[in-house]
């Protein structure tokens, strides 16, 4: 089952914390790539998201979510977006947000 696989092999030994995306240009958490004219930032999986947050925002619902990878999406005029990327646990799906 891919509910396993996700803690015992993706995220093994590591603890689950709230992850604050608007820190994404935090190069502790979020490694920065150019996406088209804007920037792509992509969360470095240190530790495993147990809830995501975007200014004090909730971004998704952490019922029955394990999120797999995070991503920030900022447009050159500033513009930005949260993409998620889960497994949902209640029909075991894959889905993204």
């Amino acid at each position: 089952k891919f509910d396993t696989y996700y803690d015992d092999v993706l995220f093994k030994g590591k603890s689950a914390k709230e992850l604050d995306v608007s820190k994404f240009e935090d190069a502790s958490l979020f490694t920065p790539s150019t996406f088209g004219s804007g920037k792509k930032y992509t969360f470095k999986n240190e530790f495993k998201p147990s809830k995501v947050t975007f200014e004090k925002k909730d971004v998704g619902k952490p019922n029955n979510a394990k999120y797999l990878d995070v991503f920030v999406y900022v447009s050159a005029d500033s513009k930005k977006v949260v993409r998620l990327d889960y497994f949902y646990t209640g029909d075991s799906r894959l889905k993204e947000t």
